[in-house]
C-alpha cells in the first residue's frame, strides 16, 4: 500500500510534465501604469479516462530567456476537474505588475517575433479519488505574437480642409493585424509618421482593442504642413525606390500610450522603440486625399476646399483655376522629361521648386495659413 501511495503521485506529476498548456484565447489589457487585465483560456490535454480534481493554483508568469527566475506577472486559476483532455479558463482579473524590467523584455519579443515563449510555473495539489498529490507545474508554450505588426497598412487616409478646432487636419483608418490568439487592449496610441528621417506628423488611435486577426481603427492626426516642403529633398530621397514602384513608404512609430488618462511607460518604451512601415499606392493616397479636399459632403467634417480656394483664385472654378495657376501639366511634362529618374534630390528637386516658385500657389497656401507672409520654402535656382 505504501509503495502504491507512491507511485501514483509519480504517475500524476509525469503526466503533469507530458500534458502540453497551449494558449488558445484570453485577453491581454493594459489598465493602469502597474496593472494588467489578464484571462487566459488554454487546454490541459490528460490522457482520456483520467478524471481528477487540480486544486486552485497561482501560476507565475515569466520570461525563459532570463538565466534567474523572475516573474513578471501572477494569474490564479480556480479549481478545476480534469477529465481525460480539459479546457481551462482563467477568469478575467486585474492583476499587479511585478516585474516591469521583465515585462518590458517580454512584450518586446511579442511585437518583434512570430511566436514567443510564455513560461509559467506554479505548485497544487491534484485529487484522484481519495488520494491526494502534490504536484508542480512548469511549461514553456510558444504563443503566436505580433511578428512586427505583419499586414500593418493605411486603407485611407484624408486631409480636412480647414483644421479641426485642435488642429486635427488628418483623418483615416489603421489597419492592426493581430497575428496572436489574444484580444489586445492597448488604450490610446499616438503615432510618429515618418517619410524616411523626416517626421511628418502624428495620428491619435482611441480605445485600441484589437481582437485576433485584422483589425480596423479610425485615426485622426496633425500633418506638419509647414514642415514638408522644407524636407522636400529629404523626402523624395526617402522614396526614390518605392516611386518607382509608383509607391510610397509610409513609416509609423509610437509616441504614447494613454491609459485612463495615464502614461503607460513600460508600454511606451517597447512601441516607442519599433517602427512600422506599409507600401502605399500614390494613385489611390491622392485619390483619397483630393477626395477630402473637393467632397463637400464628407461625413468626417471634411470641408470642401472649392469654396476657399476659389475666393483667392477670383470666379473661376477650382480646376480652371488650378489649370492656370499652377499649369500642372506643364510641372508633369517638365518633370518627365528628367534625364536621370533616380537624381532625386539634384535634378528633380530643384524642378519641382523651380515650378512652384514661378506660381501662385505660394499666395493660395499663404491665405490657407490665415495670411501669414512667411514664405513655406526657399526656391533653388
Amino acid at each position: 500500500m505504501k509503495s502504491f501511495l507512491v507511485i501514483i503521485p509519480a504517475i500524476i506529476q509525469r503526466l503533469m510534465n507530458e500534458a502540453s498548456l497551449p494558449i488558445n484565447g484570453g485577453t491581454l489589457a493594459l489598465h493602469s501604469p502597474d496593472e494588467l487585465k489578464v484571462s487566459i483560456k488554454t487546454t490541459v490535454a490528460m490522457p482520456a479516462g483520467i478524471v481528477a480534481s487540480l486544486d486552485p493554483i497561482t501560476l507565475q508568469l515569466y520570461n525563459s530567456n532570463t538565466t534567474a527566475f523572475s516573474p513578471f506577472m501572477a494569474v490564479d486559476l480556480p479549481k478545476q476537474h480534469l477529465d481525460g483532455p480539459t479546457d481551462i479558463d482563467a477568469p478575467e482579473s486585474i492583476v499587479r505588475i511585478s516585474n516591469k524590467t521583465e515585462l518590458t523584455s517580454w512584450l518586446r519579443y511579442v511585437v518583434r517575433d512570430p511566436t514567443v515563449d510564455l513560461s509559467l510555473r506554479g505548485d497544487s495539489h491534484i485529487n484522484l479519488g481519495a488520494i491526494r498529490s502534490a504536484v508542480h507545474l512548469e511549461k514553456t508554450t510558444p504563443v503566436r505574437a505580433l511578428n512586427h505588426l505583419r499586414g500593418f497598412g493605411v486603407p485611407s487616409i484624408r486631409l480636412v480642409v480647414p483644421p479641426e478646432p485642435d488642429g486635427a487636419n488628418v483623418r483615416g483608418q489603421l489597419l492592426f493585424p493581430n497575428h496572436t490568439p489574444l484580444h489586445l487592449g492597448l488604450g490610446n496610441l499616438t503615432f510618429n509618421m515618418w517619410s524616411g528621417p523626416v517626421r511628418l506628423g502624428t495620428v491619435d488611435v482611441h480605445d485600441v482593442l484589437a481582437a485576433p486577426g485584422d483589425n480596423l481603427f479610425d485615426f485622426r492626426g496633425v500633418l506638419l504642413l509647414r514642415d514638408l516642403l522644407p524636407n522636400l529633398g529629404a523626402i523624395l530621397a526617402s522614396q526614390a525606390s518605392a516611386l518607382g514602384r509608383g509607391s510610397i513608404v509610409l513609416g509609423v512609430s509610437g509616441n504614447s500610450t494613454v491609459v485612463n488618462g495615464r502614461h503607460v511607460a513600460f508600454f511606451e518604451e517597447v512601441l516607442n522603440g519599433e517602427r512600422f512601415e506599409t507600401e502605399l499606392s500614390v494613385v489611390s493616397v491622392a485619390m483619397q486625399v483630393l477626395g477630402g479636399l473637393i467632397d463637400p459632403a464628407a461625413s468626417n467634417g471634411t470641408s470642401a476646399l472649392l469654396d476657399t480656394v476659389s475666393a483667392v483664385l477670383g470666379n473661376k472654378t477650382l480646376i480652371d483655376g488650378i489649370v492656370d495657376k499652377l499649369n500642372a501639366s506643364r510641372v508633369v511634362d517638365r518633370l518627365n522629361s528628367t534625364a536621370d529618374p533616380v537624381a532625386i534630390p539634384g535634378n528633380l528637386l530643384k524642378r519641382v521648386q523651380r515650378e512652384l516658385t514661378r506660381t501662385a500657389l505660394k499666395s493660395v497656401v499663404r491665405e490657407l495659413r490665415g495670411g501669414r507672409s512667411k514664405p513655406l520654402w526657399s526656391p533653388t535656382r
